[in-house]
């Protein structure tokens, strides 16, 4: 073991102690949140708009964007503190999800839905709430986009109206928290005084290794949206800095 290698190791034991100490008073929950954006999304910037509405539930999490919605993504003036995740394959879903207490789907599609309640793996949004329906991470839900087809040409579709409504009764029945986006502040919350999250060290958000940066380089990331308390350790710094990978603490 090199030099490098030396403190990035010490530093990574540093940090998995701090996480042994527990929180003050007033400081925000160590919780990690997965929000998973569906294809067909038809307003980002609301989405993340109440995202933000939701910052001190929401301390630390991270985004997955969808291929067919990077170009937008990139157009969008997006400040708050989220890591994009891009690129993900079905043999990532698990790894993914380890480090995650919840997963959040801000806009729930028909065709998402249908997967979903089928366990089918059409793409990565569906596989990775399959994924953390089978591995016990709470998963949320909105259904706003659902609804709304009550108050569309489609209502008169009883057939296929019928199917989508059985679908989000299976989907609960499988363990998924469905309701509306305004809601899932008030949802988290609860499970917050249900079941608590383990200790953490106030003000620590993220420990980025060299393997993070690895991992980026391996997803064509160029620049890397860090949260505000977020340790990145030496070695993974010289590398990003190595590889032009450009790391921003927002």
């Amino acid at each position: 073991m090199d030099y490098q290698e030396l403190i990035e190791e010490i530093t990574r034991l540093v940090m998995l102690e701090m996480a042994k100490l527990p929180p003050s008073g007033g400081q925000a929950s160590g919780r990690k949140t997965l929000v998973v954006l569906d294809g067909e999304i038809e307003d980002i910037e609301g989405v993340f708009s109440a995202l933000e509405k939701m910052d001190s539930p929401l301390p630390v999490f991270h985004v997955y964007i969808p291929p067919e919605l990077e170009p937008e993504m990139k157009s969008l003036n997006i400040l708050l503190p989220f890591t994009p995740l891009t690129g993900i394959s079905r043999r990532n879903f698990k790894k993914i999800l380890e480090g995650v207490e919840q997963v959040i789907v801000p806009y729930l599609s028909v065709s998402t839905l249908s997967a979903i309640a089928n366990l089918t793996f059409t793409d990565s949004v569906a596989g990775l709430c399959v994924t953390a329906l089978t591995t016990g991470k709470p998963l949320i839900l909105c259904s706003d986009n659902i609804h709304a087809l009550n108050y569309s040409p489609l209502k008169e579709n009883k057939k296929i109206m019928g199917m989508i409504r059985a679908n989000l009764t299976t989907a609960e029945e499988m363990g998924a928290k469905v309701v509306q986006l305004n809601k899932v502040r008030d949802e988290i919350k609860q499970r917050e005084k249900e079941t608590p999250p383990a200790a953490v060290s106030p003000g620590i958000k993220n420990v980025v290794t060299n393997d993070d940066i690895m991992v980026a380089v391996n997803q064509n990331m160029k620049v890397l949206n860090l949260p505000r308390g977020t340790i990145v350790t030496p070695l993974a710094r010289d590398t990003a800095l190595a590889l032009g990978i450009e790391i921003k603490i927002v």
